[in-house]
């Protein structure tokens, strides 16, 4: 156990130290950040030494990075660095207590089986092309690398509560930041509305000690969106934000297999903001595009041509990628939000129509998990209790006034989303040749991917409810007796 405590804080004061030293003061900030630095740093130093055979030697450097970013950032800091510190160190000690005295385990479950297997053969530096195939595609391996820190044939238990608090603290992050020139009495009685309809629910619970990437994911969308949102508020995209950005894009599309896809659709709005620099927005599509090259490359040709070197494919994939911030096609890219949306329903709205019969399930399947089970009559299977009802009828409220940039901007990424996950479970059968919608039950994978997006979801209805002027001056009036 004193061998995880020390590496949990090792890490939560180097990620913190990390995201200190590119700028993010804000501990609610800083620890969701550090966390995306220091997962980022982990996959780049794993990959290169896994390209020369050196893979025993990566955890090592690992370690030694993030001691040297603590020394450099002790260095520089003069005052607000201790609070993040204290706060990360707490939160992982918290989960090391949780895991290792309380002995709580996460939900078992066939995935988290085959993630903790690949963790351990990272963890002894195994042959990684014996990943080769399906299964391995479809997860990614940002999560199992940080897994793999742990004491010798063990997983580093605490790491999944952690990830989860960072991720209520970019969450928490994002609201305030969007909402902090409201008055703060709307502010607490909406966040305490949404708390109490996510207590409801089952899920995000069960995502604090789930052996799974879905909550890494989160904390990567979560950060994109936000800064995505707060760009075109503010009209700027500061060297800070790009950094997290970047980040959030590149752990969440190492992590899971859908990730390029739900990311590409993530950057979207930053990259159509006509103040954002054509250099920005290709470092921007280029940790989407390197990501997954380098995660192909790393313990999955599955998509690399038979004979192609990985560094050709990663070339076009990366060329490829960028061809919309070429000048030429500068009528694409101010608008590639807005036709992304378009074009996500287009292809939705064709494939029900094509696949009708065969979603017959996966739309009762949806319904069943999300809402109301008809067969028991209870509330979803899905383990969401009224959340996504509660969200649904708050979003109606917030729907009547009138929309912020932030709101409408944040409104269209929630129905990408929700859309492009829908496609990807589409894929994700397809490739089997049996394309659905999913089926009734928490561990259904369409039911696991709310995870990774949910967190947009309050944040969208949470500062359209805040931001809505017309329900706090009629709540104004009541009260008067007016």
């Amino acid at each position: 156990m004193l061998n995880e405590i020390l590496v949990l804080t090792l890490i939560a004061v180097g990620s913190v130290s990390g995201a200190w030293l590119i700028g993010a003061r804000s501990t609610l900030l800083a620890i969701p950040t550090g966390l995306l630095l220091a997962s980022t740093a982990r996959i780049l130093i794993f990959s290169t030494c896994n390209m020369f055979s050196l893979r025993e030697y990566s955890a090592g450097a690992f370690y030694v990075l993030l001691a040297g970013t603590i020394v450099v950032a002790a260095l520089k800091a003069r005052v607000g660095l201790y609070r993040p510190v204290i706060v990360a160190v707490a939160a992982g000690l918290l989960g090391v207590f949780a895991t290792r005295i309380l002995g709580i385990i996460g939900t078992r479950h066939g995935d988290s089986y085959w993630i903790l297997a690949v963790s351990h053969l990272m963890q002894k530096s195994g042959d990684m092309n014996i990943l080769d195939g399906h299964t391995p595609l479809k997860r990614g391996f940002a999560y199992p690398l940080l897994l793999a820190l742990g004491p010798q044939d063990q997983w580093l238990t605490g790491m999944t509560p952690y990830i989860f608090f960072a991720m209520v603290c970019a969450l928490a992050w994002v609201v305030w930041e969007l909402v902090k020139s409201q008055p703060r009495s709307r502010t607490y009685f909406v966040g305490a509305v949404l708390v109490l309809v996510g207590f409801t629910a089952t899920m995000p619970l069960r995502a604090i000690f789930y052996i799974n990437g879905h909550t890494l994911f989160a904390v990567g969308l979560i950060i994109t969106v936000g800064v995505s949102v707060l760009a075109l508020r503010d009209k700027v995209l500061s060297n800070a934000h790009l950094v997290a950005l970047c980040a959030g894009v590149y752990v969440a599309t190492s992590t899971r297999a859908e990730g390029i896809a739900i990311m590409a659709i993530a950057i979207l709005p930053v990259i159509s903001l006509r103040f954002v620099s054509r250099y920005k927005a290709a470092i921007v599509i280029a940790s989407l595009t390197t990501s997954f090259a380098i995660w192909q490359a790393t313990y999955n040709s599955y998509l690399i041509p038979n004979g192609m070197p990985w560094v050709v494919f990663m070339m076009i994939l990366v060329g490829a990628g960028l061809l919309p911030i070429i000048k030429w096609f500068d009528w694409l890219r101010f608008r590639i939000f807005f036709i992304g949306f378009i074009g996500l329903l287009v292809v939705f709205a064709a494939a029900e129509v094509k696949w009708h019969s065969d979603f017959s399930r996966g739309h009762r399947a949806l319904v069943y998990n999300l809402f109301f089970n008809f067969s028991t009559k209870s509330l979803g299977s899905g383990g969401w209790g009224l959340m996504f009802a509660g969200l649904a009828l708050l979003l109606l409220l917030a729907l009547f006034s009138r929309w912020s940039p932030e709101f409408r901007y944040l409104l269209m990424i929630s129905v990408m989303l929700v859309v492009g996950s829908l496609i990807s479970k589409m894929l994700d059968g397809g490739q089997f040749g049996h394309p659905d919608l999913g089926r009734v039950g928490w561990s259904d994978s369409l039911n696991r991917m709310w995870i990774q997006t949910f967190g947009i979801f309050v944040i969208t209805v949470a500062v359209g409810l805040i931001q809505n002027e017309k329900i706090w001056q009629r709540l104004g009036a009541k009260n008067k007796g007016e």
